[in-house]
C-alpha cells in the first residue's frame, strides 16, 4: 500500500522512501481493461489472444518466451487501440493503459508455463532459499539507524509480497517499492555523514543483501528473474532496469557462484562455447559440464540435465536445418 507522504521536516529516507511508494495497479485498472476486451470491436484482438496462448510452445527457454510475447504484444496493442473500445473512452494514458492491460492479459494465461516452469527454476529456488536462511543469522548492516530499522521493516514487507502476484508489472511494484525505501535510508546515511557516491553504493548493497535475507521472499530466484524477463521493454522504467539488476546482484552475492558459473571457472574453454549467444538464448547453460561423477546427481538434476540435453539435440538440429522432429 502506498504510504503517507512526509511533511516539510521529514527526513531524506522518509522523502525518497515512503513518500515513493505505488501500489499495485492491477486491482482497479485491470477490471476495466478486461470489460472494453468485452467490446464488439475488440473480439478480433482477443480471438488473436486467444489463438497466441492456445499455441504457446511449452519449450521455450525464458528468453525466447519473453521474446515472443513482447513481439505480439507490440504487434496487437496498437490495433488494440484503434477499436472503438478505446477510441470511444479514452483512458488517461491509453498507450499504458492497453500495454498494461494486455501484458497482464496474456501473461497470466501463460503462467502455468513460464513461472517456475524450468527444473533449473525449481532447483535455484531451493538453493537460494538455502542460503538466504543462512544469512539472516547475520546482524543488521549499522548504517541502520533507530529510525531508520522501522523504514527496513517496511521495506521487507513489501519485498515479501513479490510472490503474492502473478503479473510482472504487479511483481516489480513490491521490489520497486522495497528498492525506494532502502534507497531512501541509503541516501539518509550519507546525508548525516557526508559519504561519497562510492561509499553509498556500498551501503546500498550491504543494505539490499540484509533486505533480501531479512525478506527470504517465496521463491526468491523465480520471481527476480521471471519479473525482469517478462516485464515489456517498452514499459520498463531506467529505475525498474536499476532495481532489477541490484537484485539479481544481490542475490548472486548471497547464493554464489551457479553450477554453470562453476563449471566455467574449472572449464574456462567450455565456458567460451556456453556464452554463444544462440546456445544460451536456446537454453543450453552447460551447467553439468563439469560433473563427473553421474552417481552424485540429484533425482532433481537428472531431471534438469535431460531438459539440457534435449535443449541441446534440438539447437543443433535447428543449426544443422534440419527438422526439430
Amino acid at each position: 500500500p502506498a504510504a503517507a507522504k512526509g511533511g516539510p521536516d521529514a527526513s531524506p529516507a522518509v522523502l525518497a522512501g515512503s513518500a515513493m511508494l505505488t501500489t499495485v495497479p492491477g486491482r482497479s485498472a485491470h477490471p476495466q481493461f478486461l470489460e472494453k476486451l468485452k467490446h464488439p470491436s475488440a473480439q478480433s484482438i482477443v480471438n488473436e489472444v486467444r489463438d497466441f496462448v492456445g499455441q504457446f510452445p511449452a519449450d521455450l527457454t525464458r528468453p525466447q518466451a519473453a521474446r515472443r510475447i513482447h513481439s505480439f504484444l507490440s504487434d496487437v496493442t496498437p490495433r488494440l487501440l484503434r477499436t472503438n473500445a478505446f477510441t470511444d473512452e479514452p483512458a488517461e494514458d491509453p498507450t499504458e493503459a492497453a500495454m498494461e492491460g494486455l501484458e497482464k492479459f496474456v501473461v497470466l494465461k501463460l503462467y502455468k508455463l513460464l513461472f517456475r516452469h524450468a527444473p533449473v527454476d525449481v532447483r535455484e529456488d531451493e538453493h537460494a532459499e538455502q542460503c538466504i536462511r543462512k544469512a539472516a543469522d547475520a546482524p543488521l548492516p549499522s548504517e541502520l539507524s533507530g529510525d531508520s530499522r522501522a523504514l527496513f521493516q517496511a521495506a521487507s514487507a513489501q519485498l515479501q509480497k513479490v510472490d503474492e502476484y502473478r503479473a510482472p508489472k504487479d511483481k516489480s511494484v513490491c521490489m520497486l517499492n522495497a528498492y525506494r525505501i532502502v534507497e531512501g535510508i541509503v541516501v539518509e546515511d550519507a546525508y548525516r555523514k557526508g559519504g561519497t557516491q562510492a561509499d553509498e553504493t556500498g551501503v546500498l548493497h550491504r543494505l539490499l543483501a540484509a533486505l533480501v535475507a531479512k525478506a527470504c521472499p517465496q521463491n526468491c530466484f523465480s520471481n527476480f528473474a521471471f519479473t525482469a524477463a517478462f516485464r515489456h521493454p517498452s514499459r520498463t522504467s531506467h529505475e525498474e532496469r536499476r532495481c532489477f539488476r541490484q537484485f539479481s546482484a544481490t542475490l548472486s552475492s548471497l547464493t554464489g557462484p551457479s553450477a554453470g558459473q562453476k563449471s566455467a571457472e574449472a572449464h574456462p574453454a567450455d565456458a567460451d562455447v556456453g556464452r554463444t549467444p544462440w546456445l544460451v538464448d536456446a537454453g543450453v547453460t552447460f551447467h553439468f559440464e563439469g560433473t563427473s561423477d553421474v552417481g552424485a546427481l540429484k533425482v532433481g538434476e537428472v531431471e534438469e540435465l535431460l531438459d539440457e540435453h534435449h535443449r541441446m539435440t534440438r539447437a543443433l538440429r535447428e543449426l544443422a536445418g534440419l527438422s526439430a522432429t
